[in-house]
């Protein structure tokens, strides 16, 4: 192998060739991806079994890099697999070598040299048919961060992960955040690690919804400790701390701004009606009433209704940034809008959201890396996973979205090894606003998650 494993990785590589179905439940920043990687060359080296690799489209070059890294593959041998007609728009398309417009395929697919298949969710979905056929020697399947894919247990990416599964031996799911809202959104990975205990998602409600009702809503969950005796008994779980040593963390909430007279008109129309929205949406995840998304709206993004005026969010963004700043919203044109006003005080500051592409997205996050860029303002949703930003002083939340998942991998991309200093973390709230209102939603999420997998030990 070209670099070692740590004793940890090393424990849970061990637990992973053991258990031919398991779980890597451990925190960001822990190491799942090494481990990973010298799995995939002990099947191949040992068994002779191939492997598909799949995680969101965002992270699969990195993945390619540290696989050949942790183990004895080479680049030919460990590739990104995608359909050009799938995945790649018109404009994208066009970049793509003529002999792949024709077969439809970056890297081809038929490749006898490929061992390690790397693949997004959309891809593995609607293609692993075809997988099988060309490498019919695929008996382990690895998902990262499979709570952004696999989160809902009848969605086509998961029924097509069942069916998958039928054929292959091995799974090995990785997440940092096994709970994401809802106590369900774990069914998919349980279902295919130990389908014993449930049978079926009906199985899984009978046990754990604590009351449906009229309209066929989970109103609270239940028996959470048996969530946690399956995590225990079939997966690892490694905590930041346990491999890094403590971290302090300086949190500070300034829910006290005072919204201008323009913008507090605004906001009024829709205020009510939000708050009465979000006082029943804990447990419809992330779909809040048209009444919520636009109280939002005006007071995160005010200039997209003409009222084009430094907000008090803005100014204290400008008060606190400085080089080795994450400002993290929750809105496309809301960090874009903070990003311009940044610019104008001198900072260099990069942009990373759904509509930024992957190119650029990795330019903004090296040139971030080597302090090239001051700042990045970016949706917690598009870069709370895959990036490394040590050199990260400040974190800045203007406004939340409703994934406790994202708000904890956000904050872990400042903290991906020992810091010498505490992160210092800011929550910025318009006083007796929505704010308050989507800060709670996140906390109860916290709390579910913290019931279910505070006694979480592991089997390493």
């Amino acid at each position: 192998m070209s670099v070692s494993l740590r004793p940890h990785q090393i424990e849970d590589l061990a637990v992973a060739i053991k258990n031919k179905r398991s779980f890597n439940l451990s925190e960001p920043g822990t190491g799942k991806s090494p481990t990973m990687a010298a799995l995939a060359w002990y099947v191949w080296s040992r068994e002779g079994a191939k492997t598909i690799f799949v995680m969101p489209n965002s992270l699969r070059d990195k993945a390619v890099e540290e696989t050949v890294r942790f183990s004895g593959f080479t680049h030919d041998e460990v590739q990104v697999i995608e359909r050009v007609d799938e995945t790649l728009g018109p404009r994208k398309r066009k970049s793509v070598p003529a002999a792949d417009q024709v077969t439809g395929y970056v890297n081809y697919l038929d490749n006898p040299d490929l061992k390690v298949i790397v693949v997004g969710f959309t891809f593995l979905k609607n293609y692993w048919e075809e997988i099988l056929k060309y490498h019919p020697e695929v008996n382990l399947v690895i998902v990262d961060e499979g709570h952004l894919g696999y989160k809902t247990y009848n969605s086509k990416a998961s029924v097509e992960l069942y069916a998958l599964m039928d054929k292959v031996e091995r799974f090995h799911y990785n997440t940092g955040s096994p709970i994401d809202g809802r106590l369900d959104s774990c069914f998919t990975a349980i279902h295919i690690v130990c389908p014993q205990y449930y049978g079926s998602y009906n199985g899984f409600l009978n046990q754990h919804a604590g009351f449906i009702d009229d309209y066929n809503k989970v109103v609270f969950w239940q028996n959470e400790e048996k969530v946690t005796e399956i995590f225990n008994r079939h997966g690892v779980l490694r905590l930041w701390k346990d491999v890094h040593g403590e971290q302090d963390r300086n949190i500070e909430i300034i829910d006290d701004l005072q919204m201008s007279e323009k913008m507090g008109e605004a906001y009024e129309e829709f205020s009510e009606m939000a708050c009465v929205e979000l006082d029943g949406m804990f447990l419809e995840g992330s779909n809040p009433g048209v009444a919520t998304m636009r109280a939002r709206q005006i007071i995160n993004c005010p200039h997209i209704f003409g009222i084009d005026e430094k907000t008090p969010k803005q100014k204290y963004v400008e008060g606190l940034a400085e080089p080795g700043t994450l400002v993290f919203g929750s809105m496309p044109e809301e960090v874009e809008k903070y990003a311009e006003v940044l610019r104008k005080n001198d900072l260099k500051v990069g942009v990373i959201h759904g509509g930024i592409s992957r190119k650029r997205r990795n330019e903004v996050d090296l040139a971030y890396q080597s302090g090239e860029l001051d700042v990045i303002c970016a949706t917690a949703v598009t870069a709370g996973f895959g990036y490394n930003w040590q050199r990260t002083k400040n974190i800045i939340y203007p406004s939340l979205d409703y994934q406790d998942s994202n708000l904890e991998q956000s904050i872990k991309r400042g903290e991906r090894q020992k810091r010498d200093t505490p992160l210092n973390i800011y929550f910025l709230e318009y006083e007796k606003s929505v704010d308050q209102k989507v800060r709670k939603i996140v906390v109860k999420k916290e709390q579910l998650t913290e019931t279910v997998m505070s006694d979480v030990k592991g089997l390493s």
